[in-house]
């Protein structure tokens, strides 16, 4: 069991069979004398042979049975509770009873008897449970009682700090105790409760999500700059040159970005939550940032396969932070959050040292374990990543010789699994014709046609190995969880039209890339390409990747799976049904001139700001700009309505094309083509799950 703190093996008598577990579910044998024991049992068996212990994540104290039948050798439980004194504070409370049918159901070996404050009619009383070790469904003994499954009557409430319990058989016939030698067991002297000691817990973030500084200026990440600074240019210094090596070598790491507030002149304006909601909901779990939480900064334009000057890594430095987590707390494990390229960082380390990386548990959230078709959108043409005022232009400027770009992109095993993610269209005066690049045909396209980096494509080819995407973690000990997002309109293809003018030159366009469900960056496809126990992958509605961290219902599902708490996720945030992120909604197409903004019926707001950025809002909406193209996604499950703005940024005609989409397949395209526009016109679409008005 995951949350069990402390591990040995013994052998029980009395009708219960060895128990044999490995090191990580850390039950232990309760082996320590039972001065108690004897004052009270004629006939018990040896002090040690007591049933085994552990103690769930949140403090409680669990006793494990291993069963040779589905129902005891007698047929009556009973529990005593004394104090280190051996003074009986409760006893001969029922547990209970065979006898009049109340049997284990068949096949249940492993008995788990755990203390909870469960009943909300009495708050603060404390009793037993009783649970198929095994399978951890909770078990009902008296299906006559209210309380079905809660057994033991309820006694004081947890103030004591110490105490004993025995707990044994009765005789079916005479209903004595001490009838025959071996009909009790004892414990050693066992709190109800303890305040668990927590396993350190560390977040690696993804993807630009540390702070980068030139002095006392910081160059990422800085809304307040980006707000003001049209172009931002400011960032050019965190560009690399064709060789990799830095083209400015003053920059310095800051943090793990937090939380980017704006100052509108009314105050500040919270824009971009990255990780302070998730770090505010470990510490009200009772973490202490430096203590048992801690963030993994690091340069993530190197992202997995870039090398710095030193030979080190990125990989290389999460190792010695992991190994510095575990000298500071004396701990042999440190539970991983983490985000989109974070997750390739953890999967490398353990790959590279599958027998001593000291990964416990690992929570994966939005990684793109097989790349993402958007990583090739922002080489092609820049992207924002949902980062407000964040413009298009100066990421692709940046991205063309970052390591971390190309680790992004589609791997072979992407493209094994799910198609081509690039298809050519060659528009001619007679026609058109398309053809879908295979992996080698896609290298080529971005290196040879569009001149990127070969040698950061190179690096990538290495760590995107078959080995690697498909690469078991649980082999090398590790608890892997999975937080994907879904139900989100996310780019599926690139798709690049061609064409010639009257004097032979080369134009390119893009067209409505085919959408997909994911987190608006990385496709579920992607998401989801990592072996893993089905019980263990979530999935998250409407994820918005860039804030996923400390987005709502996945903030706490990180916690609870770290911490074993049980804070509410809300509804319909999370889902482990896979049926429930097919993608329903409309998708559309500006061909310009044309500015266009959304707005749904709650004021959300996806569009164009002034610098040329994009910004949205909408809740599982996604806005694209490719050249003068506007590719927008619109849900529509629940009936949402959106009002979209034109606005003519120049003279000539455009052409809207909407597409309906019912689970995950176009079943409908409307084109409204060649409409005369100038800098005059304004107009409105509006689009309700119904129908389309222009």
């Amino acid at each position: 069991m995951d949350h069990i703190r402390r591990m040995r093996t013994f052998a029980l008598g009395f009708g219960i069979c060895a128990l044999l577990v490995p090191p990580a579910t850390q039950v232990r044998a309760a082996t320590d004398p039972v001065p108690c024991a004897s004052a009270y049992v004629q006939g018990a068996v040896p002090a040690t042979q007591a049933p085994d212990y552990s103690y769930t994540s949140d403090g409680f104290l669990e006793l494990h049975f291993r069963l040779t039948t589905t129902k005891w050798k007698y047929n009556y439980g009973r529990l005593l509770d004394y104090d280190a004194n051996c003074n009986l504070l409760i006893g001969g409370f029922g547990m209970w009873s065979d006898k009049q049918g109340y049997a284990w159901p068949t096949g249940v070996s492993h008995l788990v008897l755990r203390y909870a404050e469960d009943n909300p009619a009495l708050p603060g009383m404390y009793h037993f449970n009783a649970y198929d070790g095994d399978t951890g469904a909770l078990l009902s003994l008296d299906p006559n009682t209210p309380l079905g499954a809660f057994v033991g009557d309820y006694t004081n409430p947890l103030n004591r700090p110490i105490h004993r319990m025995i707990v044994g058989n009765r005789d079916a016939t005479n209903f004595s105790w001490d009838t025959e030698t071996g009909d009790l067991i004892s414990t050693p002297a066992l709190p109800m409760k303890i305040t668990p000691v927590k396993t350190p817990v560390l977040i690696v973030p993804g993807i630009l999500g540390t702070d980068i500084n030139k002095g006392s200026e910081k160059l990422w990440l800085d809304l307040g700059h980006n707000f003001t600074d049209v172009g931002d240019q400011f960032m050019d210094p965190l560009q690399l040159n064709a060789d990799l090596t830095p083209s400015d070598t003053g920059l310095t790491l800051g943090g793990v970005v937090s939380k980017e507030t704006v100052d509108i002149g009314l105050g500040k304006l919270s824009i971009f939550d990255y990780t302070d909601g998730l770090i505010k909901e470990f510490k009200n779990q009772g973490y202490v940032e430096g203590a048992d939480l801690f963030t993994f900064p690091y340069d993530w334009r190197y992202g997995v396969s870039g090398v710095f000057s030193t030979g080190q890594t990125n990989v290389d430095l999460l190792r010695q932070k992991i190994a510095d987590i575990a000298a500071q707390t004396g701990s042999s494990k440190v539970d991983i959050v983490a985000h989109s390229t974070g997750g390739l960082l953890v999967k490398k380390e353990v790959v590279d040292h599958p027998s001593d990386h000291h990964i416990g548990k690992a929570v994966f959230v939005g990684v793109p374990n097989a790349g993402a078709p958007k990583a090739a959108k922002v080489l092609l043409s820049g992207d924002s990543f949902g980062v407000p005022w964040l413009a298009d232009s100066e990421m692709q400027k940046i991205a063309k010789n970052l390591p971390v770009a190309y680790d992004l992109l589609p791997s072979l095993q992407y493209v094994t699994t799910k198609g081509s993610y690039v298809k050519i269209v060659d528009q001619g005066l007679w026609g058109s014709s398309s053809r879908d690049l295979d992996f080698g045909q896609t290298t080529d396209f971005l290196l040879t046609d569009h001149q990127l980096n070969t040698l950061t494509s190179n690096g990538s080819q290495a760590l995107h190995t078959a080995s690697f995407d498909n690469f078991d973690m649980r082999t090398a000990g590790v608890d892997l969880y999975s937080i994907n997002g879904c139900k989100n309109g996310t780019i599926d293809n690139i798709i690049e039209r061609r064409q010639k003018d009257i004097f032979g030159n080369l134009l390119i366009s893009y067209d409505q890339p085919q959408q997909t469900s994911g987190d608006g960056t990385v496709p579920l496809e992607s998401a989801m390409n990592l072996p893993i126990d089905a019980s263990h992958v979530y999935y998250a509605l409407r994820a918005d990747h860039g804030k996923m961290p400390s987005q709502n219902g996945i903030r706490q599902k990180i916690v609870n799976l770290l911490s074993g708490s049980q804070l509410l996720v809300g509804s319909g945030l999370m889902t482990q049904d896979i049926s429930q992120c097919k993608l329903h909604g409309k998708a559309i197409s500006i061909y310009s001139p044309v500015a266009i903004e959304v707005t749904d019926a709650l004021g959300n707001r996806a569009g164009v700001a002034a610098d040329g950025s994009v910004e949205n809002s909408i809740p599982g909406a996604n806005f694209e700009i490719m050249g003068e193209h506007k590719f927008v996604y619109l849900p529509d499950d629940k009936g949402q309505m959106y009002m979209i703005a034109l606005k003519g940024s120049g003279d000539g005609t455009f052409t809207l094309q909407n597409q309906n989409i019912a689970n995950d397949q176009v079943t409908q395209t409307e084109v409204f083509a060649d409409l005369p526009v100038t800098t005059a016109l304004l107009g409105q679409v509006q689009m309700s799950s119904a129908s389309t008005t222009l």
